[in-house]
């Protein structure tokens, strides 16, 4: 008697068509196992949302640690709470025969300024 045929529960059809594939090259046919809640299977706790909070609060070696790094590199340390704020660089300065090339075509494709 074979192993995948002493299967108790029936199979629905896409499951029996795996079982025949696994008997076909000769490897053994494991039924899937019942389906676990999201939560009991990622760990249970709920998580925040992705690149909000700024992680987990320093302690004192780490925050020391940061500003050391900080001062070394040049870098402004960012309080807990403090988001970081993003900022467009200036825009640079545009020769004026660039600048009368961008005026044709804006005039060319209807666009105002």
């Amino acid at each position: 008697m074979e192993p995948a045929a002493a299967v108790a529960a029936p199979l629905s059809d896409i499951e029996e068509a795996k079982r025949k594939r696994a008997e076909r090259f000769g490897i053994p046919y494991e039924p899937p196992k019942p389906e676990q809640p999201a939560a009991a299977a990622s760990g249970g706790g709920k998580k925040g949302k992705k690149g909000k909070g700024g992680g987990p609060a320093m302690s004192a070696e780490e925050l020391e640690k940061a500003k050391a790094r900080a001062d070394r590199f040049g870098l402004p340390l960012k309080a807990a709470g403090e988001a970081e704020e993003k900022k467009r660089p200036a825009p640079a300065p545009v020769d004026p025969e660039e600048e009368e090339r961008r005026k044709k075509r804006m005039a060319r494709f209807g666009i105002a300024e």
